[in-house]
């Protein structure tokens, strides 16, 4: 990469912010350099803007080339506070990071009377006529905007608000990135805009191979997955395909199986994971066995469950035994450069805080009984799929990678993220009308699921449903 940054990033606040009032500043990218620029992407962060973070897209430069874009932000926090800058773009075949900061973005407190706008207002006046404070365009002796002459007809916030500065563009200091700022933003996915608009909360979803007969209790074959994800979901056990997220009944599917599982609960078992990361499971059942151990946990108790011991379900010889522990909290981890434009991003804000993750995923081994029909995977924030024996997402396929990808959950919602450079995942939406045809999914963006979508993973296409 030149020494010499191919780009220039000027930044432009025309408006005075206050903590709770929605604002705007704008953003200019000149290429000055002498090749084509794409995938221009700039981010801002500052921890006191609501979103803390947000991205904007910005057309292709040809050499000489600038483009303006205004940033809306909502401030929150009253002080001066760092904005950081990360520009992506691609030159040629190689995708390049520049980062800077613009120091001392002041953020007013919400005035209250007619006083504490008058301070405000002198005290932007102050700012731009001493050059002090670069948020405001200030070059020293710059007493053009003379608000202190007009604060007759400053009576409100909306006045204060309604104030234009005039225009003065500043340049951000831009530098190549440190090993620790690329780790930063090499995580940052991107929404296709294609798939800004699918929104479909769910708590679990079911991925079954396109053309696959219904599941039922008398079919011995697992037929795809059931996912439950999330770091404070819960995992319910028992022999009701209709009502739980792990079917325990015996398999294969035969009369001495069926005579078995008879004496298991619809709904036996929950299980959950504890602020410790520690697996607890809870006897939920009418008044069925469930033992950890070799200890009975009465109806509506809960026991912890360490690795080393076994889970059973039912009276023996009819006791279903299962051996489950958690694997860690994984380190691959996304960050949604557009999150603010996807649909579900109003909805989602409102949703309690997901509580953070603990463990990764749950690994289930059948001590005494084929697995279910279903392969339930339960996991935190994400589980991965590929053709490694260790995913828990697994498919015997050669055109797929160890990890090919991974399945996130969060905003309530399911996601799909491919890593490999290999290609061969595709993803059709018939509720899609710009999107007939199944959409290629490259590495660096992540894509909202919803039911009847149609995912390819290799050589097998999935038909993906909501469960109930």
């Amino acid at each position: 990469m030149s020494l010499v940054p191919p780009l220039s990033l000027h930044l432009d606040f025309p408006k005075i912010f206050v903590a709770g009032a929605g604002c705007r500043f704008s953003a200019c990218v000149s290429n000055i350099g002498t090749e084509p620029l794409q995938n221009i992407a700039v981010t801002f962060a500052c921890a006191d803007f609501d979103p803390p973070e947000l991205t904007i897209e910005l057309e292709d430069l040809q050499p000489g080339g600038r483009h303006e874009k205004p940033v809306s932000i909502l401030p929150t926090q009253v002080g001066n506070r760092p904005l950081i800058c990360t520009v992506e773009f691609t030159q040629g075949t190689q995708t390049q990071n520049l980062y800077g900061t613009w120091e001392g973005l002041t953020i007013f407190e919400r005035p209250s009377s007619q006083v504490s706008i008058t301070n405000i207002v002198q005290d932007v006046q102050s700012h731009r006529s001493s050059g002090e404070k670069a948020e405001f365009g200030a070059v020293k002796g710059d007493v053009s905007i003379n608000l202190t002459n007009n604060l007759a007809q400053i009576q409100s916030l909306n006045d204060l608000l309604a104030i234009t500065l005039p225009p003065a563009w500043r340049k951000v200091p831009l530098r190549g990135l440190t090993s620790t700022a690329i780790r930063r933003t090499s995580d940052r996915r991107r929404i296709p805009a294609a798939f800004l608009r699918v929104y479909e909360p769910m708590a679990a979803l079911h991925i079954r191979p396109l053309g696959a007969p219904p599941l039922s209790a008398s079919d011995a074959t697992a037929r795809g997955w059931r996912l439950r994800g999330g770091a404070g979901s819960q995992l319910v056990l028992g022999r009701s395909s209709n009502d739980v997220d792990l079917v325990t009944r015996f398999m294969p599917a035969d009369p001495a199986s069926d005579n078995k599982s008879a004496g298991l609960s619809r709904k036996q078992a929950r299980f959950s994971v504890n602020a410790a990361g520690l697996l607890t499971v809870e006897n939920i059942s009418s008044g069925n066995v469930v033992i950890v151990g070799r200890t009975a946990v009465p109806v509506g108790s809960g026991s912890l469950l360490s690795s080393d011991q076994a889970l059973s379900l039912g009276t023996p010889p009819a006791d279903l035994r299962l051996h489950v522990r958690l694997a860690p909290t994984p380190g691959h981890s996304i960050r949604v450069g557009n999150l603010e434009e996807w649909q579900g991003y109003g909805p989602s804000r409102h949703l309690p805080a997901e509580p953070e993750a603990t463990w990764g995923h749950a690994l289930i081994d059948w001590l005494n009984s084929a697995p279910s029909y279903w392969q339930t995977v339960w996991f935190s924030r994400l589980a991965a799929f590929g053709s490694a024996s260790d995913v828990p997402l697994r498919l015997d396929d050669a055109g797929l990678d160890p990890c090919h990808g991974f399945l996130h959950y969060f905003c309530g919602c399911y996601w799909l993220e491919v890593i490999s450079q290999r290609g061969g995942v595709t993803l059709h939406d018939p509720q899609n009308p710009d999107t007939h045809a199944p959409v290629s999914i490259p590495p660096g963006v992540i894509v909202p699921l919803r039911g009847n979508m149609t995912l390819t993973l290799g050589n097998t296409s999935f038909l993906l449903t909501k469960a109930v």
